[in-house]
């Protein structure tokens, strides 16, 4: 569900973060005026202040703790290819003539970036290691363990962690884009914005006035900060444009 959002294009996206917005007044407006039709004394029906507070006050808390939670994935996301890309590119200088001078290091590391930009990086999406690049990286792995005997085993030693590190980069960077969808929270967050909509229009039942300028007022505040969750749901979704030329040179 919250990938088929962030597949939308961005004018669709915003029509459907609107169309919620607008839903959710309506009902608090028909509640509003259902209320004030129906009430022989509506003094009687207005809650006190804090009696929005308490319900609004729940609803941002778990509003700010989800999103802090995305944009932790997001720096954990971004973290995680900076490290990929630069174990490799540390692996490729190693191999370079002025160095160590191991073509087949140079090959294998080329297969491996090649593989990885073109079937992992470019399509973000994939949820699991490719084919393609496990074999690169079962070609590199068996390279670099079988250089045991062309360089001392300090060197050694810098290339196997180099290459674990590796590893771990990317497994990082699959596992972060295998956790499912957060729709329970999601629909939690809708409740209880929900909730505080209404909670606005009870605390204003005696000022129609006022009511419809504070659930407007809020309707945008919270659609604003929906569509900014939303959209940054997917930790590689602005990292969609990576640039991996560097890898390929």
């Amino acid at each position: 569900m919250i990938q088929t959002f962030n597949d939308l294009p961005l004018w669709a996206q915003v029509a459907a973060v609107c169309l919620h917005g607008f839903a959710v007044l309506g009902i608090s407006l028909a509640l509003m005026h259902w209320l004030r039709i129906r009430s022989e004394s509506i003094q009687q029906l207005v809650p006190v202040a804090p009696f929005f507070v308490a319900i609004s006050a729940i609803f941002s808390l778990l509003l700010a703790f989800h999103g802090s939670s995305i944009w932790s994935k997001q720096d954990r996301a971004e973290k995680a290819m900076v490290q990929e890309e630069m174990n490799l590119q540390r692996l490729r200088h190693l191999s370079h003539p002025d160095l160590l001078n191991q073509p087949e290091l140079t090959f294998a590391v080329n297969q491996y970036a090649l593989a990885v930009t073109q079937t992992e990086w470019r399509i973000v999406k994939t949820r699991h290691g490719t084919e393609a690049t496990e074999t690169a990286l079962q070609k590199l792995r068996k390279t670099t363990m079988s250089m045991g005997g062309d360089v001392s085993p300090a060197v050694h030693s810098y290339m196997l962690r180099l290459l674990d590190d590796l590893v771990r980069s990317r497994e990082e960077r699959l596992w972060l884009r295998a956790q499912p969808e957060e729709l329970n929270i999601w629909t939690v967050i809708l409740l209880l914005g929900l909730l505080s909509n209404l909670a606005i229009a009870l605390v204003h039942l005696d000022k129609p006035k006022a009511c419809k300028l504070s659930l407007v007022l809020f309707g945008i505040a919270t659609s604003v900060t929906y569509w900014l969750l939303l959209s940054s749901e997917d930790p590689y979704q602005s990292l969609s444009t990576l640039d991996s030329t560097s890898l390929l040179r």
